[in-house]
C-alpha cells in the first residue's frame, strides 16, 4: 500500500523483481494474480529508460514539453527546462541531436511537468551527470505527490526516500523510515543472526580482517580495539578509493557526453565534414565513445553498490554492533 506523501525506494539484488513490481504499479504490466487498485483522483506518471526512445526526434525541446503539458505557458515550460540545464536557445534544439544524458533530462522534465500525483521511476539517474542528479534530487524533494522509485544512487535515496521496500525473491518487505534507518536495521538483523560480518566483492581484504576481529573477541580488550581500529582504517581507505573512482567516472562521462553531443550535431549537418572518409572516421569515434560511456555507467552502478556495502560495514563498527 502506498499512501499519499510516501516516498518509497525499492531495493534488492538484480533479478529480485524490483522493475517488475514497478511496472505492475504503473499499470504497464499485468498481474499474474492479485489486483492493482488505484486510489481516488490518482494520476500516475511512469519513467523508465525506454522512454528516451519515445521522444519525438522531430520536435524541439520546448515542443516536446508543450505536447506533454499543453495547458502550461511557454514561460513556465522554459523555466522547467532551465531547471534541467537547458537555457536560452537550447530549448530550440532538436531532440534528434541530443546526447543520452540530455534526452534523459528532457524525459524527466516531461515527467515532472505533467499533472500527476504519483511518480513511478526506474533508475532515473542513469545517464545523468552530478549536476543533473542534484537537480533531480531537488525536484523530487519539492514534489508534493507520492513517489516510488528504483535507483542505485545512494545519495538520491538518502535525500528523497522516507520508506524502503526490499524485494527479496519477489516478496516485498517494508522498512518504515529513511535509507540510513534501513541500513541500520539490516545490520542489526545480520549481527543478531551471527557475530561474523560477511564482506562482499567490494571488500575482500576487509572481509578477512572482519573474520580476524571476530576471532579476536575472546582475547584481550586491547587486542580487539586494535583489530577494530585497523579494520576501520581499511574500510575508510576502501570508501575513499571507491568515492575517488566514482568522481573520476563522473568527470569522464561529462566529457564523453559533450563530445557525443558535438558529434551528433555534426552528423545532423554532414556538409561540415570534408569527405566520406572523415564521416566514417567520426562514426567509428562516435560509436567508441558511446560504448565507453555505456561501460562507465555499468562500472558506476557496480561501484555504487560496493560503496553501499562498505558504508554498511563502517556504520556497524561505528555503532558498536557485532562485538560479540
Amino acid at each position: 500500500i502506498l499512501e499519499r506523501g510516501d516516498r518509497v525506494a525499492l531495493v534488492g539484488p538484480n533479478g529480485a523483481g524490483k522493475s517488475t513490481m514497478l511496472k505492475i504499479l504503473a499499470g504497464v504490466m499485468p498481474c499474474d494474480e492479485g489486483e492493482r487498485r488505484i486510489g481516488h483522483n490518482v494520476i500516475t506518471a511512469y519513467y523508465a529508460q525506454h522512454l528516451l526512445d519515445l521522444l519525438n526526434p522531430g520536435n524541439t525541446l520546448i515542443e516536446e514539453l508543450q505536447q506533454a503539458a499543453p495547458a502550461e505557458s511557454e514561460q513556465n515550460l522554459r523555466h522547467i527546462l532551465g531547471g534541467f540545464l537547458f537555457s536560452g536557445e537550447d530549448i530550440r534544439k532538436s531532440v534528434s541531436i541530443l546526447s543520452g544524458g540530455e534526452k534523459a533530462r528532457v524525459a524527466l522534465a516531461k515527467l515532472l511537468v505533467q499533472q500527476s500525483n504519483l511518480l513511478l521511476m526506474d533508475e532515473p539517474t542513469t545517464h545523468l551527470d552530478i549536476a543533473s542528479r542534484e537537480i533531480l534530487s531537488d525536484a523530487l524533494s519539492d514534489y508534493r505527490g507520492t513517489i516510488c522509485f528504483i535507483t542505485h544512487d545512494r545519495t538520491l535515496m538518502r535525500q528523497v526516500a522516507n520508506q524502503i521496500i526490499e524485494i527479496d525473491n519477489g516478496e516485498p518487505v517494508v522498512f518504515p523510515g529513511d535509507y540510513d534507518s534501513y541500513l541500520y536495521r539490516k545490520q542489526l538483523e545480520t549481527t543478531e543472526g551471527s557475530s561474523r560480518i560477511s564482506a562482499d566483492s567490494a571488500g575482500n581484504d576487509a572481509s578477512e580482517e572482519i573474520s580476524l576481529r571476530n576471532r579476536s573477541v575472546k582475547g584481550s580488550s586491547g587486542t580487539t580495539r586494535s583489530v577494530e581500529k585497523e579494520l576501520r582504517r581499511s574500510l575508510n581507505k576502501e570508501a575513499r578509493r571507491l568515492a575517488l573512482r566514482v568522481e573520476e567516472i563522473d568527470a569522464t562521462l561529462v566529457s564523453h557526453e559533450a563530445q557525443i553531443t558535438q558529434m551528433e550535431s555534426l552528423f545532423s549537418n554532414p556538409g561540415q565534414l570534408k569527405d566520406t572518409a572523415q564521416l566514417v572516421t567520426f562514426g567509428e569515434q562516435y560509436q567508441a565513445l558511446k560504448n565507453e560511456a555505456r561501460r562507465l555507467w555499468e562500472e558506476w552502478e557496480r561501484l555504487s553498490l560496493d560503496a553501499e556495502r562498505v558504508d554498511g560495514q563502517l556504520t556497524e563498527l561505528n555503532t558498536g554492533k557485532g562485538r560479540g
